[in-house]
């Protein structure tokens, strides 16, 4: 009896233990392809993100003032991804920015992406590449302990993504350019959030956002990974660790649990 006892307590603190579901936060500011609507190749790519469970949330840019806000003060959130892919002006409440700018205190990993509007609204890459990248994105972020990204298109088209990126104490998208056709690199870097994406290689973007790199004013670095075949920047980031990662050679927690039981099973046997 004694035995069974400590089995199932094993049992019952390894099942406690299972990866829980990744909690994302998708806001989509003026889709003008579709206003009022989310854009649905992004949100089917986040919510059936390649080797991710997620959890995902959404906010239209119709919402009402202070929705961002009240979300993120309603929820966890690991992750929060921002698009912009529209032209509209209005202005973001200050509450709204300001919950965004104190997610990104507490998960300071970022990414700011100038591709949204081709890759996912003209389709410039295939669908399982679509939700390829998403998924090494979320992965990437989940291994960080969270994160954001920020999507944003050529000027003009990149009013909200600034405002966000402004309320992080960011450069804003298309400081040195306006609208850019451009063909992506090819090869792809050498980078975990384009592995597997093979269909990006080389594609033409004709409606892309020159993103910021280099020294920003928060003081973080953004670092350039993704860039044109003639050198502007198409996607940066910055990955300051949220949480160390495992230590090779230590083992994840099922390796040590079915260890402890194994050697729990074995004790047994001997005393018997």
């Amino acid at each position: 009896m004694k035995f069974l006892t400590q089995v199932f307590i094993i049992l019952f603190s390894f099942s406690s233990l299972q990866a829980a579901s990744i909690e994302v936060l998708l806001i989509d500011f003026d889709n003008h392809n579709n206003p009022g609507s989310l854009p649905a190749p992004i949100v089917n790519a986040l919510a059936d993100a390649t080797g991710t469970d997620v959890n995902l949330t959404t906010i239209v840019d119709t919402a009402a003032d202070g929705t961002i806000a009240s979300t993120l003060s309603g929820q966890s959130f690991d992750q929060v991804f921002f698009l912009d892919i529209g032209a509209s002006h209005r202005t973001i409440a200050a509450a709204d920015l300001a919950a965004l700018a104190n997610f990104h205190a507490s998960k300071p990993a970022i990414i700011v992406d100038g591709t949204p509007h081709e890759v996912f609204m003209f389709s410039a890459i295939p669908v399982a590449d679509q939700k390829q990248y998403m998924g090494n994105i979320i992965n990437e972020f989940d291994r960080l302990g969270g994160g954001m990204w920020v999507g944003g298109d050529h000027s003009g088209f990149d009013h909200f993504a600034n405002q966000v990126l402004g309320a992080l104490n960011i450069n804003p998208l298309n400081q040195n350019v306006g609208s850019i056709s451009a063909n992506v690199q090819n090869p792809l870097p050498s980078h975990p959030i384009y592995e597997n994406v093979g269909g990006l290689a080389g594609k033409n973007i004709s409606s892309l956002g020159e993103v910021p790199i280099g020294l920003q004013p928060s003081g973080i670095e953004l670092q350039g990974i993704l860039f044109s075949s003639n050198g502007l920047p198409m996607l940066s980031a910055n990955f300051e660790p949220g949480v160390t990662p495992p230590l090779s050679g230590v083992p994840e927690p099922s390796s040590f649990f079915l260890l402890v039981f194994s050697l729990l099973v074995f004790k047994t046997i001997r005393k018997n």
